[in-house]
């Protein structure tokens, strides 16, 4: 099934995610300041930082994995990378996992309280003949050059929280990337310990049907319910947060053509100027963060088509067309041209 991809403007990280990824790249022996390099976020807000509403922006999550890949020049570095993480690290949607009576209970958990694992990938359950399997189908359309890493992290992030919560690493019968290049086929096979297929529509991993009965070592069921009602209560705030940013979202797209001011947008909201970009810090984004998104949304729509790209930049409101290239290439680590012709 296919699942109908958010705007990038909705997702949210949190910044607890970033923990796990600078320790990891700490113990490789990268300077984790490198790290985090344009990103505007620094060491000291990264200690004991457990605020539920403390946020990355994608834009700033996306600069940190572009700074990863130029420091290692790694491109496995998302396998490394996911074996940080531990189910601890979602939060209390971590604990309801762990505290579940079974492994098939908590992998329920993570489908229905998905919103909370803040990640790229929708994830999902599905059947396959004596397979129970994982689906981790794109939020968005991942820039080509991050979507490796990310696809790698979610995978081995996943396995790494299997073993936290069980104890030992779970046994997998195989697994099917959105990778395209087959050259990396006996590295991840020997990694993984089974069949790999690459090139496929989602990142998908498959285990025995005999995991879900598994019961696990730390079952609390009591405590898992109340871990999954507190969770509730933040994904109603998120959904709240996230209306916000969709009446702005249509503010932008009312006047095709044009992209108002952030004092137009507040004004449009019958709010100040102050209050839209406290309400934007408050819910991890901000006004620059939400146009440039969409402006890249409608960019790559305009890209399929047979306008030129200096027609395009103009419709975009950029002065001249390397202005445009330029910008396109922050938003998507591609150029317009070579996106045009990856996308014929």
């Amino acid at each position: 099934m296919t699942v109908a991809k958010s705007s990038a403007a909705s997702i949210k990280i949190h910044i607890n995610s970033v923990k796990p990824v600078l320790e990891g790249m700490r113990a490789l022996g990268f300077s984790q300041e490198a790290c985090l390099e344009g990103t505007d976020l620094h060491l000291s807000q990264l200690v004991g930082t457990d605020v539920v509403e403390d946020y990355l922006t994608l834009e700033q999550e996306y600069l940190l994995y572009k700074n990863i890949l130029q420091i290692s020049q790694d491109p496995y570095i998302g396998l490394k990378i996911g074996r940080t993480y531990r189910v601890e690290n979602f939060g209390m949607l971590g604990y309801a996992m762990l505290t579940a009576i079974t492994v098939g209970e908590a992998l329920l958990i993570c489908q229905d309280y998905e919103p909370l694992m803040f990640g790229h990938f929708k994830f999902s359950l599905f059947n396959e003949g004596s397979l129970v399997g994982v689906a981790l189908q794109e939020h968005y359309d991942t820039p080509e050059p991050l979507l490796q890493v990310f696809s790698d992290r979610a995978l081995e992030c996943g396995l790494s929280t299997l073993q936290t919560s069980y104890g030992f690493r779970v046994d997998v019968c195989k697994i099917r990337l959105m990778h395209k290049d087959e050259n990396d086929l006996k590295l991840y096979a020997e990694h993984f310990g089974c069949p790999i297929d690459f090139g496929h529509h989602q990142n998908e991993i498959l285990f025995d049907k005999s995991i879900t009965e598994l019961v696990q070592p730390r079952k609390d069921p009591a405590f898992s319910q109340y871990c999954l009602d507190e969770c509730k209560k933040i994904i109603d705030r998120l959904r709240r947060s996230t209306e916000f940013v969709s009446q702005i979202r249509e503010i932008i797209l009312a006047e095709p053509g044009y992209f108002p001011t952030a004092t137009e947008v507040a004004q449009s909201l019958e709010c100040t100027t102050r209050t839209l970009r406290r309400k934007l810090s408050n819910e991890g984004s901000n006004y620059q963060t939400i146009l440039n998104e969409i402006r890249s949304e409608i960019a790559k729509d305009y890209l399929k088509s047979n306008l030129p790209i200096e027609k395009i930049s103009e419709m975009l409101g950029f002065s001249e067309a390397s202005a445009f290239s330029n910008a396109f290439k922050t938003w998507e680590s591609i150029s317009p041209k070579d996106y045009r012709l990856n996308n014929r």
